[in-house]
């Protein structure tokens, strides 16, 4: 259960975003195809600027008639490389241009392919709105192409629809905004903020809480994507951008929305824009991002003076701190300084100490303690940070204790980023509970997501919802007084023997894990074959009944309220007993209890494999 948060790790296996690229989706294609594709990353990887030339090769991979493709299958794989193409195109166009209108239009012709109807319209009147506000000539009867495109699409998007299944109740997917409590505007009633030497910072039940209730629904601080998610999902919220604007600066950013790229404009973007091209090129390019937008998000919104004013407090008395809990009398009002704290719990010296004599470096924490932490990588992008933030009376001398401070901040930043950020990806498709490709692949981060100490056998659940929420729910009985848990450690891990799972965790998230399952040694067993039969009908209904009737997968309201019940039946049957065999019996309904809340709550992936030639 506990989280003895002490730092940062040499990189996950699952955080690594250098992957080979064409290692899993481009596998499948031809080898010419995969050729061409990898001569364009290449020329990508040099050229880290608005480009006219990498713009038109970027177009040529979103035609579907391109004469490569044509012994491709089409398939939901094959679109979603395609719609990534269209994302660079758009990218590495320059704004307000005709080759950025050329983008659009092919995006478009690429969403009337698949029959994402309402997505070709937005993105073809876009495209003629923009040749009429920029007064763009049109030498290639661009305009023309697009009204008899936008034409079609509407004709299509009238075209009748299959009603839903009535088992379905006319089941729609959710707005999280209404999911939010009406207090606190973050917790639920049945939670709150709690602290002890021992665990630190955590959130714990006010009351017995069932499965399927909400802990949270929160914004999330930050979010950053997996380098190959980079053109295909918004670089804000981590929503699909398939219908997205591009940053006009920068070739590194994609928006889901123009709300989404304003605020991340206004949040940090503006900064971040003019360093993006070196802090894509860093092996921690992750948490080195994650850093540099909480860093700009603090400074702008408390100020540089106060921020290392409460910083530099605070360190002075940090011993203190570890021992009692942060609330609004201890005269600390700055909402940095919770962000700050979150790594501070009476004991990390000690789990400190046992890291190092297991070898296991965390050098970020280092970094952090030493003296001269001058890192010439880290000063190339927080001096750009600090002189366009920095107040215009600060002389030399000042400067240079600044930058100090600021250093210290950055590296504290990018520990608590790793510590406390959250994987999501493995997201399912609408016509199957399987989850696929298309998958979000980033790590996010909020405040009340950090609270929520690590269990291997967790009690909660973590989902991106829709507009850069982050929600937590409870997949578990959890009784009162008890902690809220989620597991930070890899989903392949959980079968593993305690030894290796606190091994793993101790690797990477440069933690030592105390929960029960681990102190106790415990070690999942095979599940019950009751409930194997159980979860094979609950299954079956769901693939069979909903995909061959509505082409659309989702657990009925009825079925959710039988997972929860099995989940609940079966913790109190033998949850006392044996809590690994709980844990393990009830794996299928938590996960389709996740699934069905994805459906409810979660971000949009759809990548249809349907085609339409004409």
């Amino acid at each position: 259960m506990k989280k003895s948060k002490t730092g940062s790790s040499a990189r996950f296996p699952f955080w690594n975003d250098q992957i080979r690229r064409f290692e899993s989706d481009y596998a499948k294609l031809p080898k010419v195809v995969r050729d061409e594709m990898n001569s364009a990353m290449e020329l990508m990887e040099r050229i880290t600027e608005k480009s006219t030339e990498v713009t038109m090769i970027c177009r040529g991979f979103v035609k579907m008639k391109n004469p490569l493709y044509q012994e491709v299958v089409h398939d939901s794989v094959f679109h979603g490389i395609c719609f990534a193409w269209a994302g660079r195109c758009l990218a590495y166009a320059r704004p307000s241009s005709l080759e950025y209108v050329q983008g659009l239009q092919a995006r478009a012709d690429l969403h009337y392919h698949v029959g994402n109807w309402d997505e070709c319209m937005l993105d073809a009147r876009e495209a003629l709105d923009q040749m009429k506000r920029y007064k763009l000539t049109d030498w290639l009867g661009t305009a023309k192409r697009l009204g008899e495109l936008l034409a079609k699409a509407e004709a299509k998007a009238i075209e009748h629809r299959p009603e839903p299944h009535p088992s379905m109740n006319n089941y729609e997917p959710l707005d999280v905004e209404s999911q939010k409590p009406p207090n606190d505007g973050c917790l639920f009633d049945g939670v709150e903020p709690a602290y002890n030497e021992e665990w630190g910072r955590h959130l714990v039940a006010k009351r017995d809480i069932k499965v399927g209730e909400m802990i949270f629904v929160e914004d999330m601080d930050c979010c950053i994507l997996a380098e190959e998610k980079i053109h295909t999902n918004c670089s804000h919220c981590a929503a699909q951008a398939w219908c997205g604007v591009a940053c006009d600066q920068c070739v590194y950013a994609l928006y889901c929305s123009v709300e989404c790229k304003d605020a991340a404009w206004s949040d940090y973007h503006e900064i971040e824009c003019q360093i993006f091209e070196e802090v894509n090129r860093r092996k921690d390019r992750m948490e080195c991002q994650a850093a540099l937008r909480l860093l700009i998000k603090f400074i702008k919104m408390e100020g540089l003076e106060k921020v290392i004013r409460t910083t530099n407090n605070y360190d002075r008395n940090a011993e203190l701190h570890r021992k009692y809990f942060l609330d609004k009398k201890s005269g600390f009002v700055s909402t940095y300084i919770w962000y700050y704290s979150l790594l501070d719990r009476a004991g990390n010296d000690e789990d400190a100490e046992m890291l190092r004599e297991a070898r296991i470096v965390d050098e970020h924490a280092d970094a952090e303690e030493s003296s001269d932490n001058y890192d010439e990588a880290d000063e190339a992008v927080l001096s750009v940070v600090l002189g366009s933030l920095k107040p215009d009376d600060v002389n030399e001398g000042s400067y240079d204790d600044c930058m100090c401070t600021v250093r210290k901040i950055f590296k504290r930043l990018q520990r608590i980023f790793r510590v406390n950020s959250h994987w999501f990806g493995l997201l399912p498709p609408r016509n199957s509970p399987i989850p696929y490709a298309a998958e979000v692949k980033c790590f996010a981060f909020s405040y009340y997501s950090s609270l929520i100490n690590h269990d291997c056998f967790n009690n909660s659940a973590l989902a991106i919802g829709k507009g850069g929420k982050l929600m937590a729910y409870a997949v578990a009985p959890i009784k009162k007084n008890e902690q809220v848990t989620i597991s930070y450690s890899h989903m392949l891990y959980f079968n593993l023997d305690a030894t290796t799972r606190r091994l793993n965790l101790a690797q990477e998230r440069k933690f030592i894990c105390y929960c029960r399952g681990c102190v106790n040694e415990w070690v999942p067993r095979p599940p019950w074959t009751p409930t194997k039969t159980l979860k094979s009908n609950i299954f079956q209904t769901a693939l069979l009944d909903h995909v061959s009737s509505n082409k659309n997968w989702y657990l009925t309201k009825q079925q959710i309220i039988s997972n929860k019940i099995i989940v609940e039946f079966v913790n109190k049957q033998i949850y006392e007993s044996s809590p690994a065999s709980a844990f393990c019996d009830t794996g299928y309904y938590r996960r389709f209890i996740n699934l069905a809340y994805h459906m409810m709550y979660g971000v949009e992936w759809k990548v249809p494999e349907q085609c339409h030639f004409n």
